[in-house]
C-alpha cells in the first residue's frame, strides 16, 4: 500500500472586503509519497482541515478539532480551499487527504492570525 502524500503547499489568502475571514488554499494530491501518480481507484477522494490552539505547533490530529471537509473536485483542479469564517483567531491549521485506503499525515502547519483592524476610518 502506498501512503498518500500532503503536498507543503498551505495558504492563507487575504479576501475582501478587509476583516472578512481568509481561506486555506492547498495543493490537490496527485502523487504518492514515492511521487508516483495515484494508480487508478485510490485518488483522494476528501480533504480534511484541522484547527489547533495557537500555541500548539505544530498541529497534529490528536490535538486538533475538525473545521471542515472538502470533497475533491472532478475533474482535478491544481488547487482545494476552505473558508475559515467563524473560525477563531489566531490558531494554527493543517490538512489531510484521505482516499479508500488511509487519511494522509499531516500537513505543515500554518498559522492564522486576524488583520489589523482599519486604520483611520472617517464618517462624513
Amino acid at each position: 500500500m502506498k501512503t498518500l502524500l500532503l503536498a507543503t503547499l498551505l495558504l492563507l489568502a487575504a479576501v475582501t472586503p478587509a476583516l472578512a475571514a481568509p481561506t486555506i488554499i492547498w495543493d490537490t494530491v496527485v502523487t504518492d509519497t514515492t511521487g508516483s501518480p495515484l494508480p487508478i481507484g485510490q485518488e483522494v477522494k476528501s480533504y480534511t482541515v484541522y484547527r489547533c490552539p495557537v500555541n500548539v505547533t505544530p498541529c497534529v490530529k490528536a490535538s486538533a478539532t475538525i473545521v471542515g471537509t472538502v470533497l475533491a473536485t472532478s475533474p482535478i483542479t491544481p488547487r482545494q480551499s476552505l473558508d475559515l469564517a467563524g473560525q477563531q483567531f489566531p490558531a494554527v491549521f493543517m490538512v489531510t487527504a484521505s482516499n479508500i485506503i488511509a487519511e494522509s499525515a499531516e500537513s505543515p502547519s500554518i498559522k492564522a492570525t486576524p488583520s489589523a483592524s482599519p486604520k483611520n476610518t472617517i464618517v462624513q
